[in-house]
């Protein structure tokens, strides 16, 4: 796979996360795309490219940017961790887990965009730069 068909696929998934950030600030966690839905919102995205909407959803589903949560219905991992963190329960023996207490009592959901840290140091250089500001033992 191309850098540049990589670079299309994080774009699409930080769309999808953003419409599936709504509903998850509000506390809504069970919510999922169908697959006409991420085909024609791909399609929308694609407009102006050659790729074909369904073979740039396989490729999502390939590389794990989103995935099947039920039968035809996907989330983003982003939507589906939150999903499974909100939905924790503590089990305790003798007690079926259907009816044990959730782990997370409420939660606050913020986004930010990526950012990826600049690769242009060397580590003797950061060394050097902690070294003035901490004193480090051998």
């Amino acid at each position: 796979m191309t850098e540049a068909k990589l670079t299309l696929l994080s774009e699409f998934l930080t769309q999808l996360e953003t419409l599936e950030t709504r509903l998850l600030s509000w506390g809504v966690v069970d919510g999922n795309f169908t697959r006409d839905e991420l085909i024609d919102s791909a399609a929308r995205f694609l407009r102006n490219s050659e790729i074909d909407p369904e073979d740039f959803l396989e490729d999502m589903i390939a590389h794990r940017f989103i995935f099947e949560a039920e039968v035809r219905r996907y989330r983003t991992r982003m939507a589906e961790s939150v999903r499974l963190l909100v939905h924790l329960r503590q089990m305790f023996p003798g007690r079926p887990w259907q009816s044990s207490p959730t782990l997370v009592s409420d939660y606050r959901f913020s986004v930010k965009p990526r950012r990826y840290p600049e690769r242009n140091r060397s580590p003797e250089s950061l060394l050097e730069e902690v070294q003035a500001d901490v004193q480090l033992d051998p």
